[in-house]
């Protein structure tokens, strides 16, 4: 009974666990996506007409969401008057999974529908630390490693906030309310019979269970296990990028260094591990390797950086049983237990953390802050690209009450019935979880000699007012019938645009190949996707003061002779302390263009005979000297330039100005047909494609 009981509370804590992770990550883009879309309302005196545009939200309405959040995050502090009713726990489960049906119901109050689950979930959390201390673990534990399954199995993304997502098991089709509604009925059911399990436990022995208490540094540590886990060893995807791995070949190793700790035999074996060594320094080895292996991760590539990586997380997870200690029943008991408080603490840790990493990323787009908040505008534009760093911090405190337990360790072993059954479950899980994340096969081009080339800035996934573009984008290239296709401003994996790695899943959508390469961090920069081999990929960073600019150059198997494709993003007009802009010597947008010419000479001089594609955002328009420079001092042409005028627009902001700051410049191919979709609103750019033909003897029709 006790083995049932057990597991069956495990499975419980990890279902919560799961909603959590799935309405943090959820809540945290959501949140991103209207204050974004509030502000830029904001800034326009009349938005007459920006109210028909998909992402409208007026401000008021963000504000309520924030005002809710704020209090649900409040919820732990519930625990300090109920941690001691029986029926704490039941009530805090049936708030998380009412939370998260009210989502799928009402899509419009979906954000105060997920900071219900969350403000339930961590007092959920806080009620387990302290009644079910030795469940606490499997809370993340199968909470990540079912996330990860979701995901694998729905191209990097998490479709369950859908309601129109349809689900296909077994030649069943279910919605996702219907599946919610089961998984509801299921966790109340077990919920009810742990409780009366325990109420009865309870009777017979008359002896109250160990309670548990999160600690000062263990609130810290908590805080920041969870930033680590969510915004990189958490994601397999995230986790590919650091390493430069495939997807796919990431997913099973991931979901087993997760699993792994829950087999008794392992955390035996880790014990005797540590335990050889000092007490007094102990902890700051575990620390150490965390840190090592980390940094080997992020520098390495390959097969050696995956291995380092998938360490990093077996470590990471072996670090949760030291967040939360057992009272002393003689010596404690008389203290409150300050667990509901301590949570505000983990909170406040992941709140800094995650808006550090944000700022690695969007490091150059701080406002000027008045005094005296102007240190802050310093200190966030001097985030690039310290997120490494910023998780070796993570890693630091996570390791914190390591570091200061020098006698007891926490991992215990178990029956050896135990460890065989967990570990066949562990295994069999990983091995299920192999061709999960397989892409589809790629589906050539209708016609080879006739390839439709396309450019696209995604707006990091969104449309201009900030609602998620993916579909739209994956419709927009299907109906222009893309086979290769140029992006800019892309995310592979950043909270901020829900942990979505957007080429994989474009690429997946649409069975076509795609190759990523990174400008800020692992997790933001440019791709390409076609539908003809690509036979190599390399990229260059280049120098300016904003942000970061760079291209990504890739050759394709189209034939025997090469053909080359580069994506391009430069920087924003520079402007100086008034907001004029720089003379043009001094702009960004010169040194990059000048770097990207010489790429090209150094790759293709002194013949300029191979068929050559340069597409991207430029960020300048037509009648600008950087223009001129391409359009008169090389062999490049612009077929796009004899469209109209008003055709030629490829960008539109809130207050209606529109520009052309996207191309596609040819060598050596012939336009058959030029186009930019301006009826398909899919982010702040328009789809640009054009016709080229393969050799000057093919004829293509438009």
């Amino acid at each position: 009974m006790r083995i049932r009981r057990d597991f069956l509370r495990s499975v419980e804590a990890g279902l919560i666990g799961f909603f959590v992770i799935q309405a943090v990550r959820f809540l945290y883009g959501t949140l991103y996506a209207h204050i974004s879309s509030a502000d830029l309302v904001r800034r326009v005196a009349d938005d007459a007409h920006l109210v028909a545009l998909p992402g409208y939200i007026e401000p008021a309405t963000v504000e309520r969401e924030l005002v809710a959040v704020g209090i649900a995050l409040l919820a732990p502090l519930l625990a300090l008057i109920l941690a001691r009713t029986i029926w704490s726990i039941p009530l805090a489960v049936a708030l998380v999974v009412v939370g998260r049906s009210m989502a799928l119901q009402n899509t419009e109050g979906a954000p105060i529908a997920a900071a219900l689950v969350v403000g339930a979930g961590l007092l959920y959390i806080s009620l387990i630390i302290i009644r079910r201390p030795t469940h606490f673990p499997a809370i993340f534990i199968i909470g990540i490693s079912l996330d990860l399954l979701i995901r694998a199995a729905n191209n990097t993304a998490d479709p369950t906030w859908d309601p129109d997502y349809q689900w296909e098991f077994l030649g069943l089709e279910m919605m996702n309310d219907t599946l919610f509604l089961i998984i509801t009925v299921g966790i109340l059911l077990i919920t009810g019979y742990t409780t009366l399990s325990e109420l009865e436990v309870e009777r017979v022995t008359e002896t109250d269970p160990p309670e548990g208490v999160l600690t000062g540094w263990g609130s810290l540590a908590l805080g920041s296990f969870i930033f680590i886990e969510l915004t990189l060893l958490g994601l397999a995807n995230a986790v590919a990028h650091w390493a430069d791995t495939s997807y796919a070949a990431t997913v099973s190793w991931l979901i087993l260094a997760t699993t792994l700790p829950l087999v008794p035999g392992v955390r035996d074996q880790t014990r005797r591990f540590l335990g050889a060594f000092d007490g007094a320094w102990r902890g700051w080895l575990w620390a150490l390797l965390l840190g090592l292996f980390l940094v080997l991760g992020r520098q390495f590539s390959g097969p050696v950086a995956l291995l380092m990586l998938v360490l990093a997380q077996f470590v990471t997870i072996l670090t949760i049983w030291w967040v939360v200690k057992l009272r002393d029943p003689v010596n404690d008991t008389s203290l409150p237990n300050p667990t509901a408080v301590l949570m505000l603490v983990s909170l406040a840790v992941f709140g800094v953390l995650t808006t550090g990493d944000y700022f690695t990323y969007d490091y150059a787009f701080v406002r000027d802050l008045d005094e005296p908040f102007a240190v802050f505008e310093e200190m966030l534009r001097a985030l690039r690209g310290v997120g490494l760093e910023l998780f070796l911090v993570a890693a630091i405190l996570a390791c914190l009450p390591i570091v200061l337990e020098r006698r007891v360790i926490p991992w215990r072993g178990g029956r050896r019935v135990e460890t065989y059954l967990t570990g066949l479950l562990v295994l069999g899980v990983s091995l299920s979880s192999l061709g999960l994340a397989d892409a589809p096969p790629r589906r050539a081009p209708r016609d080879i000699g006739c390839l439709r080339i396309a450019t696209l800035n995604i707006h990091s996934g969104y449309t201009l007012l900030f609602e998620p573009n993916l579909d739209l984008v994956a419709e927009a290239i299907a109906r222009n019938g893309a086979d290769i296709v140029l992006l800019q401003e892309v995310d592979a994996g950043r909270m901020s645009s829900f942990g979505v790695d957007q080429a994989e899943w474009l690429a997946r959508d649409l069975h076509m190949e795609a190759h990523f390469f990174p400008l800020n961090e692992a997790l933001q920069g440019l791709a390409v996707l076609s539908r003809v081999p690509i036979q190599s990929v390399d990229g260059e960073k280049f120098d300016g003061e904003g942000p970061q600019a760079g291209m990504m150059h890739v050759q394709l198997s189209v034939d025997e002779d090469p053909f080359h494709i580069y994506n391009v993003w430069i920087s924003y007009q520079t402007t100086d302390e008034a907001g004029q802009p720089l003379p043009l010597e001094a702009q960004d947008q010169t040194q990059q263009t000048r770097q990207l010419e010489q790429i090209i000479v150094r790759n293709h001089a002194p013949d300029f005979d191979e068929r050559i594609v340069l597409g991207g955002t430029f960020n300048y328009d037509r009648d600008t000297d950087l223009y001129r420079f391409w359009d008169e001092e090389t062999t490049f042409i612009d077929p796009f330039q004899n469209l109209a005028l008003e055709r030629t627009y490829t960008l539109e902001l809130v207050d209606n100005s529109r520009a052309r700051f996207d191309y596609i410049w040819l060598m050596n191919l012939i336009p058959s047909g030029v186009g930019i979709d301006l009826d398909y609103v899919v982010s702040d750019h328009r789809l640009a494609v054009t016709l080229v033909n393969r050799t000057p003897a093919q004829e293509c029709n438009r």
